[in-house]
């Protein structure tokens, strides 16, 4: 089995979990106790939904922290799991798709890999301290991803004798062009770059930053932004405007400083 099909059998697994006799007994269970699920008639729609670019980032938010707390604590574990894995497939896909040159010649491993970090994630996140949730998972699971594979590859160096600092980074990183202007680094997924674009909005606008993406990047109506600031249609369009011309602003500052630096450094 290749590393490709290998993943797309966990993911037919998966699929197959959540239309299983009891997965939608135990979904029905709660569906009438958990607003979260209520406006879903099965597990297969809130697996679509959260995968889904375009949908309310509330109500996203919403079932996915319903089901972060079903999988650490909930007598439904399995289908909870089942279904983040499944709602954040594309994102967890995204860190499949990347780090494959760094598991060579073992890419099988890769698999497991992802979803063993990405549960482990789920059941340590503190959600008190989480606000964009979908994207924390899944950079979290990248990240520890990558750290045990590098631990491994010293670990099997250093009983091979080799240095450990000599493989310790992956090759494949250091081949990456620069960071752009926003400071995202090229070939992440698009839940990276969307935490990373917001962290620059928040130091460059503000609280008003989540008003940005939510509009320029999920597509977002200003009936929606009003809705889910509870403010009227007219002062979403007015906090959204104002929102984009200080952006604008910062998007000049930091460039011209940084043509004025890349000037410096050629002279």
């Amino acid at each position: 089995m290749t590393m490709r099909s290998r993943w797309e059998e966990i993911h037919a697994g998966l699929m197959r979990l959540i239309d299983g006799r009891e997965s939608v007994r135990a979904f029905e269970e709660r569906r009438q106790r958990s607003p979260a699920l209520a406006p879903f008639d099965g597990p297969a729609a809130v697996a679509a939904f959260l995968a889904s670019k375009g949908n309310s980032l509330v109500e996203r938010d919403r079932v996915l922290r319903f089901l972060v707390e079903e999988a650490s604590r909930g007598s439904a574990k399995r289908i909870a799991l089942a279904l983040l894995l499944l709602g954040l497939w594309p994102g967890l896909d995204g860190i499949f798709r990347k780090r494959r040159p760094l598991f060579q010649p073992q890419a099988h491993d890769l698999a497991l890999e992802i979803i063993d970090r990405f549960i482990a994630e789920v059941q340590r996140i503190d959600l008190a301290r989480v606000s964009c949730l979908a994207a924390t998972l899944v950079m979290n699971t990248d990240r520890d991803v990558v750290e045990a594979r590098v631990r491994e590859r010293a670990r099997a160096a250093k009983c091979e004798g080799v240095a450990p600092e000599a493989i310790a980074a992956p090759s494949f990183e250091d081949a990456r062009p620069p960071t752009s202007l926003f400071g995202l680094p090229f070939g992440q997924s698009d839940a990276e770059d969307v935490a990373a674009l917001r962290r620059w909005l928040l130091s460059a606008v503000g609280p008003d930053a989540d008003m940005i993406v939510d509009a320029v990047i999920h597509g977002r109506s200003r009936l929606e932004l009003a809705a889910s600031c509870g403010i009227s249609h007219a002062a979403a369009r007015k906090r959204l405007e104002r929102a984009l011309v200080r952006a604008r602003r910062a998007f000049l500052v930091q460039s011209e400083s940084q043509r004025a630096a890349t000037t410096a450094l050629v002279n």
